[in-house]
């Protein structure tokens, strides 16, 4: 199959597949300790069966638990289900006018409520709470395409054992690798018009339910800042389909922390490892001492009487011996020293750092329901705690997820013909923990308002422009655009109050002579 010189040929493909492939091998280590005691199921980096049994050895929940919630609450924090997350607002590259038009803002709240509609009604709920798992480690990767009906949109989460990734020059993620395996019919019927090697043909009719290992690619063009998919066969070496993307792929990395000179990123799992490790240990050093101490072992004395090697400690056992007398016993119980109230002291300082790490609530968990006020105090302290890696989430991941949604939506004629760009059309996130920071600023106009009314109401009118205060809070609060007079109807308002105003007056003004 013919690819633009740009991109191929296939062996220039492979090679930078084995480089982003060998650059991951560097991590596996490091990773593969985070998965086996932080999340269990998801490790994919030893040779796995379906139904195998994960995490035995475990002796402690406290990671895993973790990181359950740490994906849970940066899922309900920055794009909770069946909730809208983000709206579509007029860029600043508009002119000013249609920046501040009422009928472009109601227009792109129905674009955005068509966005939201598709997404709520596909699997990016279940999807995006598996790729926050691995975003706790570092790194998560999530896939947005059209499902097979070309009619709705289908994600999928990629897990870092499948996983190759290229850093561009300016520290983003550009060019992906993900590592497939599935019947060559299933590939046909994935990728339409695909063209498989002849060896691959004849598996269809001989073995049809016989795997094939491939790659698919999202191949990032600088010069057109273009994305390509490729689908290849290393082991054939042969492209077996190819498509222009246009300017989003359909592949989301992100990362929660990323060092200079480190194309992975690290996450709370990665920093938190050596207590989460600590604790493992620990506990299980206790269950082995409670063990110890209730069924201890024994010492038994080889008199010509009893036979160490085959009596049997058992209730209602009768072990024969020469004498029971306490002075010189032959069977003595092993007396075990433990200090369970040590372990306990040391267990609470490392799972409250592992819960500190993964970003979980480590205040009551019981108690009365708690004011609207304890909740923005949460929400505030969970923006401190979260700091770069919540930027990043937002930049890597909700900001390219939408991009690349409204692209496949306009592709099918579902939404208008323009681009999430920032400069036409940008995007005002309404999450949870993004209203916590519009908050902060409703909290500093609320401050620098009561510090002005001990001067009179005429100060307030000179400092502020009072007529737009209560537009700028409902947009702060995220309040829809349809249930907000627009710049006519306050005139229209403002006109008829003065003439109300007007006429109250006249009538209640002495007759004169």
């Amino acid at each position: 199959m013919d690819i633009p010189p740009a991109i191929g040929p296939i062996e220039r493909i492979i090679a930078r597949y084995d480089a982003a492939k060998a650059l991951r091998d560097q991590w596996q280590s490091n990773m593969q300790d985070c998965y086996t005691y932080a999340i269990p199921d998801r490790d994919l980096f030893t040779a796995t069966a379906a139904g195998q049994k994960k995490g035995a050895e475990l002796f402690d929940s406290t990671a895993v638990a973790g990181v359950q919630e740490f994906a849970s609450r940066i899922q309900s924090s920055i794009c909770p289900p069946w909730r809208q997350w983000s709206k579509l607002v007029p860029g600043a590259g508009l002119p000013k006018q249609y920046r501040e038009s009422d009928e472009l803002s109601l227009y792109l709240e129905e674009q955005t409520d068509i966005l939201f509609d598709y997404i709520n009604h596909s699997n990016f709920a279940l999807k995006s709470h598996e790729a926050f798992q691995d975003l706790a480690v570092g790194t998560g990767a999530l896939t947005v395409e059209l499902n097979e009906q070309q009619n709705g949109l289908v994600f999928d989460s990629v897990p870092p054992p499948q996983l190759g990734i290229e850093e561009g020059p300016t520290g983003m993620i550009e060019t992906q690798f993900i590592d497939r395996c599935m019947k060559p019919v299933d590939i046909e019927r994935l990728y339409p018009g695909a063209q498989l090697p002849e060896k691959w043909t004849k598996l269809k009719e001989t073995k049809p339910a016989e795997k094939v290992d491939f790659c698919v690619a999202s191949i990032f063009e600088p010069k057109r800042r273009e994305y390509h998919l490729v689908v290849f066969s290393k082991t054939e070496k042969a492209v077996m389909y190819w498509r222009p993307l246009g300017e989003t792929s359909p592949m989301i990395v992100f990362r929660w922390l990323s060092l200079p000179g480190e194309t992975w990123g690290r996450g709370p799992v990665m920093a938190a490892l050596p207590d989460i490790k600590t604790v493992n240990k620990v506990v299980e050093f206790t269950l082995r001492g409670a063990a110890l101490g209730l069924s201890p072992p024994f010492t038994a004395v080889n008199d010509g009487v009893l036979n160490p090697y085959t009596v049997q400690v058992a209730p209602d056992a009768i072990i024969p011996v020469m004498s029971n007398d306490q002075a010189n016993p032959t069977l003595r119980q092993l007396v075990v020293d433990s200090r369970p109230d040590l372990t306990q002291i040391v267990l609470e300082d490392l799972r409250r750092n592992i819960k500190r790490h993964l970003l979980n609530d480590t205040r009551r968990q019981e108690g009365p329901i708690q004011s609207a006020t304890e909740i923005l105090v949460e929400q505030r302290d969970f923006v401190q705690l979260s700091g770069s890696g919540f930027g990043r989430v937002q930049t890597e991941f909700i900001e390219r997820v939408l991009g690349r949604c409204v692209a496949l939506l306009r592709s099918i004629g579902k939404m208008a013909d323009f681009k999430v760009d920032g400069r036409e059309v940008t995007l005002k996130h309404l999450s949870p923990l993004a209203r916590a920071q519009d908050q902060e600023e409703l909290l500093s106009l609320q401050t620098a308002m009561a510090s002005i009314a001990p001067f009179g109401p005429e100060a307030v009118m000179l400092a502020f422009k009072t007529d737009k205060i209560g537009e700028w809070i409902a947009k702060k609060a995220g309040v829809d655009a349809s249930v907000l007079r627009t710049d006519g109807e306050r005139d229209q308002m403002q006109k008829q109050l003065a003439a109300a105003a007007a006429a109250a007056q006249q009538q209640g003004a002495p007759a004169t002579a």
